[in-house]
């Protein structure tokens, strides 16, 4: 069974978790209409550290941006989800 958990955009980006920890993704992607992808792998974003800081820096601080950003979604959308559970003490 396929559940909808979100959508990105033109210029998002998906997989960062992975390229930070070298994990796989524990999820699949669909891609409603046709698009182009750029690859940055681990193994690539050490190379860019030693080679050019600077910029690996201000990707860095980008990313951790966006995951902040992810989380606080994440838990906006779980708060709603636990105040619709029932209450022990009522049932409802």
């Amino acid at each position: 069974m396929a559940v909808r958990l979100g959508e990105v955009r033109a210029g998002e980006v998906l997989g960062e978790l992975s390229m930070l920890d070298g994990t796989t993704r524990l999820c699949s992607c669909t891609a409603l209409t046709q698009v182009h992808v750029a690859v940055l792998t681990q193994a690539a974003l050490a190379r860019l550290i030693a080679e050019q800081p600077g910029l690996a820096a201000l990707l860095l601080v980008w990313l951790a941006r966006r995951l902040s950003l992810r989380l606080r979604q994440v838990s906006a959308g779980a708060s709603v989800l636990l105040t619709r559970l029932p209450t022990a003490d009522t049932g409802r």
